[in-house]
């Protein structure tokens, strides 16, 4: 199982981690950006969005939480990012 701790701080933009999605630029910043919270905080947390990101929930890369406008990361999404941004030992 991953941890947050696993993971470098994102620095750079995930280019094509998300290839073949529509608004894939977008998806990886904000995968990327909800990585960087649950670095610093050090666990998987829930995080408040902006917006609502039913294609990603449909996907299953986000996980959606009763709170409206608010997900986690899901197993799919923590592999993609850790593609990206997996601390090598």
């Amino acid at each position: 199982m991953l941890h947050p701790q696993d993971f470098e701080k994102p620095t750079k933009h995930p280019f094509d981690m998300l290839r073949g999605y529509r608004n894939a630029c977008q998806k990886e910043s904000l995968l990327a950006w909800m990585l960087s919270q649950c670095v610093e905080a050090g666990e998987w947390i829930a995080i408040p969005c902006q917006y609502q990101h039913d294609d990603l929930v449909k996907d299953e890369i986000l996980i959606p939480t009763e709170q409206e406008c608010c997900y986690r990361l899901s197993k799919k999404a923590k592999g993609l990012l850790y593609s990206v941004y997996g601390k090598e030992d």
